[in-house]
């Protein structure tokens, strides 16, 4: 959840807020203290620290790698992690890792809210980064599944929370004596009634043996309250549970005038009406609240369920009325919309399968966005029938008639307002529904669970016998490639990379046989190649079509993994690791390589005919039957910004720099007519230049930052000129350094305005639809760059660009 506001005013204005601690002496006096307790040695017992993995997966992938929107270093990424456990055991820490569980109802409108606020921060990253420019870090797509997965594969010990991870997190480290504290960062752990510490997870650093623990015994000080306070601080601040409209005149009560809302002010200011509400009406919950908010609404007891969510079994809470029965919030997890038999979920239970137990309890089903719309169909939308498939296994043994499955996907076009219903695709074997039980039986064989991952991509058995093998999906076209020889004669994590590109090359529109040859490529390299050698690639500004393929790539693995869950791990869950077949930057390497688009698998694997033939097999058995254009299509982002992108790679240098290459009619023979058609219409547009006998230059060691250099003694606002290297070098009396958008074409001699946004030619100014604007007279010295954004005025010698672009002095040439 998250006490608002909380966490600031402990790290920033809390005397003693954060203490700095010694991790192994931590250790050492918790063990001590245990062996006192019990009065036995516990000299060969590890201290324990439960994770809170959710809020560490931020920490733990910024540190392995700053590259996310390509997919994922995942390489890099297991590395740190398997060094981050053996960093954690050498100073005596044993780690338990917790999950959250599904969204309980209660919290959805709040998941709605974070997932809207998402999709708009994955908007504004993904133009950012496919112009260069820097942007806020987001999770690659399934972190958090595969993070289980590679924990699980390190042997360390994983649980699943019922519901949001932070309750049994806590609940699991006030139980273990030699336990020394969680590590995660939700302040709702403080209102935790006799909580352990906590570590926030980018502060805690057992390579030096140094950690920062949040002071919950500095707040209660600081705020005069008691341990049993600071839940109904909690409620009184705000959370998930609450909506903040119905605290907000509250707020401003306690806390009014300019900055009451800010933490430092706020927090003390509710701490104050607290102590002052128990002084004199005493831990009345009931009154408390009626004076905070309507009593008549739905919310009547919503601080009771809040607070009785923050105290343990068996501890006492003044603030709880002694005649309540009500169910606390966390607690209340135990509706079965599916009916499902109590013996199936407790199998699911122990086999650790948290979306499957999802599923047959709650019947929902939900997903995130990522990089994923736009160029092509969002992955919620080409899975589909994959989890329908799925769907119709799990539900066979339930007992509602009918079931279906309350999906919340997150793609364009969903306004969220309610969840997708959605009906399960029969998936019949000899005319029957199969069902999960079946092939979570010891007995069942691996051919009929292989046979059942199959039906739910799609794709059914060529077999020579008459029986009933081949009827795959009820009211759905099947397809009859992967034979079991086509099977076994890869290797696992091959033929997992197989059935992924498969689907994705029958089911999804605009895919071209390039896309397919560069993710053969990349899985095949990441056979040999190291995280190391992955760190020293240069990366290139990652192309918008090929970060939205890599997404779909791991997304249809992640589906691929509940499909092995469910089918009884007819593959094992290694295969599915997407280090073994995939790498954000070996991919838009491999993809935006000119020489690779021309020339192949044998440019990349020069004499490697085993390599170079495995390929070549792999891709005859992925596009088999199936017409797929063999072009290559130019990425709308990358073309608007193409004329820059060479100019730098250029200047670079280097023998694979396929940028060198990728120019004039060369680049046009991988247009399709709708790519040629969307470039004529957005086409950059020019800001004519007119020479004169000055000469403006740019030196070779100004070239990356855009340097530009303006005459004092030009007669016009237009007079620009480009150096090259070779020329010599002769500063004007003013130099200036851009911080903008734009470029300076080359060949042209031509102001090229980012976004295609307007161009001034001669004495007009011409702007596309969407930027309808009219350049003033020439009189003005003056240069509008649509909707009044920006101007260039000569009397200042300044440009003034949209969101901060402008010319700033540079200082050494002054």
């Amino acid at each position: 959840m998250g006490l608002k506001g909380l966490t600031s005013f402990l790290e920033n204005h809390t005397p003693a807020g954060t203490e700095v601690i010694s991790i192994s002496q931590l250790v050492n006096e918790t063990i001590k203290n245990d062996a006192t307790t019990r009065s036995t040695s516990s000299v060969d017992q590890n201290a324990i620290l439960v994770v809170d993995t959710m809020s560490c997966l931020r920490d733990w992938y910024q540190k392995s790698s700053s590259e996310f929107i390509s997919g994922g270093q995942w390489k890099q990424y297991k590395e740190h992690l398997q060094l981050f456990i053996d960093q954690c055991a050498k100073v005596g820490l044993k780690l338990i890792f917790y999950m959250d569980g599904p969204c309980e109802q209660l919290k959805r409108a709040v998941w709605i809210q974070r997932r809207k606020e998402t999709s708009k921060k994955i908007i504004n990253s993904f133009n950012k980064l496919c112009q260069g420019y820097t942007s806020e870090f987001l999770k690659p797509p399934a972190l958090s599944s595969f993070t289980t997965m590679y924990l699980k594969e390190m042997g360390q010990t994983v649980l699943y929370a019922t519901g949001e991870g932070d309750y049994d997190t806590m609940k699991y480290a006030v139980e273990s004596p030699l336990c020394i504290g969680v590590l995660g960062m939700d302040s709702d752990y403080l209102a935790f009634c006799g909580s352990k510490p906590l570590f926030p997870p980018d502060r805690f650093n057992p390579a030096n043996n140094r950690a920062v623990m949040w002071n919950k015994a500095a707040l209660k000080r600081t705020l005069s309250l008691d341990e049993e306070d600071i839940p109904v601080l909690g409620c009184l601040l705000g959370n998930d549970l609450i909506d903040d409209q119905l605290l907000k005149s509250f707020k401003f009560k306690v806390s009014p005038g300019p900055g009451g809302r800010r933490a430092e002010m706020l927090v003390p200011a509710v701490a104050a009406y607290l102590t002052k509400f128990k002084r004199e009406k005493g831990h009345d919950i009931i009154k408390l609240q009626e004076e905070v908010i309507c009593k008549s609404q739905k919310e009547s007891k919503i601080f009771v369920e809040i607070i009785k969510s923050y105290v343990f079994p068996g501890k006492n809470c003044p603030w709880i009325p002694i005649n309540d029965t009500s169910v606390g919030y966390a607690e209340n997890k135990s509706i079965n919309r599916l009916k499902c038999p109590n013996h199936i979920l407790e199998i699911a239970k122990k086999r650790s399968l948290s979306k499957v137990y999802k599923l047959l309890k709650f019947g929902v089903d939900d997903c995130s966005n990522y990089f994923e719309a736009g160029y092509f169909m969002p992955q919620a939308k080409l899975y589909e029938n994959v989890r329908r498939r799925l769907y119709s296994i799990v539900l066979a043994d339930v007992e509602l008639k009918n079931p279906t499955i309350e999906e919340w996907y997150v793609y364009e076009g969903n306004p969220m307002n309610g969840p997708d219903i959605v009906e399960p695709l029969a998936l019949l074997y000899q005319g029957s529904q199969i069902k999960m039980l079946t092939l979570w039986d010891n007995d069942c064989g691996n051919d009929l669970k292989i046979w059942a991952l199959k039906g739910c991509l799609g794709l059914k058995n060529q077999s020579n016998d008459d029986d009933d093998r081949d009827v795959i999906v009820e009211e759905e076209e099947t397809d009859y490639w992967c034979s079991s020889n086509s099977v076994s004669k890869y290797s696992e994590h091959f033929t997992v990379a197989i059935f992924v590109l498969r689907y994705l090359a029958k089911n999804l529109p605009g895919i071209v046989l390039h896309d397919i040859k560069s993710f053969l490529t990349t899985a095949v390299k990441c056979e040999s190649i190291t995280a190391k050698d992955i760190s020293r690639i240069q990366k290139r500004k990652p192309d918008g079509r090929a970060a939205q393929l890599a997404t779909l790539y791991i997304r249809g693995l992640t589906q691929l993994v509940k499909v092995n869950v469910v089918c009884g791990n007819p593959f094992n869950s290694n295969a599915f690791m997407p280090n073994a077949t995939f790498d954000g930057i070996l991919f838009q390497e491999t993809y935006q390589n000119q020489y690779f688009i021309k020339e192949g698998f044998s440019y990349i694997f020069k004499n490697d005919l085993e390599k170079i033939d495995l390929c070549e097999n792999i891709l005859n058995d992925i596009t088999h039957d199936l017409s797929i254009p063999n072009e290559q299509p130019v990425s709308k982002r990358s073309a608007e910004s193409e004329a820059n992108s060479n100019m730098k790679h250029e200047r670079r240098g280097g023998k694979n720099n396929f940028h060198n290459q990728y120019q004039g009619h060369n680049r046009n023979q991988f247009k399709d007519s709708s790519e040629t058609a969307y470039m004529e219409q957005t086409k950059t547009q020019r800001y004519s230049d007119h020479l004169d006998s000055t000469s403006y230059n740019t030196s070779h060691n100004m070239y990356n930052q855009r340097t530009y250099s303006h005459s004092q003694n030009s007669n016009s606002g237009n007079d620009y000129k480009r150096a090259h290297d070779e020329e010599h070098f002769n500063p004007s009396p003013q130099k200036y350094m851009f911080e903008g958008r734009g470029h300076w074409e080359r060949d042209q001699h031509s102001w090229n305005a980012s976004r295609g946004r307007g161009n001034y030619s001669g004495s007009n100014w011409n702007n596309d639809d969407e930027y309808n604007n009219s350049y003033p007279r020439r009189g003005h010295n003056n240069l509008n760059r649509g909707r009044g954004r920006s101007n260039f005025s000569r009397g200042n010698n300044r440009w003034n660009g949209d969101r901060g672009n402008h010319f700033v002095p540079d200082s050494r040439y002054n």
